[in-house]
């Protein structure tokens, strides 16, 4: 037993004690509750952390697959596209027709035209030529259609740049 030589008049109160002991009791309580809810709270945000890690990772490696398979898919386009036309120029009977309409044309060109494409299809042949002048293109077409009998010649484009002079799509069939 401890001896208490204080004066009896300074002694708590029976109320003072009570509620101190309840007031102590409160404060442990919330501590723990504290304690448990900052627990909770740290454990939530590193598994939110992982799993958002690991989704980052995820899209990361199917942005680069998503990437590949473009190429892929375009160079499948490109073989499907060739593929095409060696099927049409195998298959075409015509084909011959077309390059002598290449050759009557390519006899008409003069000085100041330049042929830029030739596209050759089943129906006929495709030009598109570049002229420095009008009187240029007046003089080809009065060549082309003068000497030679084509079944149709048509005038796809007619273009004017400052630049780069007249130009001219042409669809010719024999």
């Amino acid at each position: 037993m401890a001896i208490n030589l204080l004066p009896q008049e300074l002694k708590p109160k029976g109320y003072a004690l009570k509620l101190s002991k309840t007031l102590k009791r409160v404060a442990i309580l919330f501590t723990v509750v504290f304690l448990v809810f900052t627990i909770v709270v740290v454990g939530v945000y590193i598994v939110i952390g992982n799993r958002l890690s690991i989704s980052t990772k995820k899209q990361q490696e199917l942005k680069t697959q998503i990437s590949a398979l473009e190429e892929t898919e375009k160079k499948l386009v490109l073989i499907q596209d060739r593929l095409d036309k060696i099927k049409m120029a195998r298959g075409s009977d015509n084909i011959y027709e077309e390059l002598i309409i290449l050759e009557d044309v390519l006899a008409t060109l003069q000085d100041g035209v330049t042929l830029r494409t030739v596209d050759i299809g089943l129906g006929g042949i495709g030009f598109e030529l570049n002229f420095r002048s009008s009187l240029d293109i007046s003089r080809f077409l009065a060549n082309l259609l003068g000497g030679k009998e084509f079944t149709r010649v048509s005038l796809d484009t007619f273009e004017y740049g400052i630049l780069g002079g007249y130009q001219i799509k042409l669809s010719i069939s024999k």
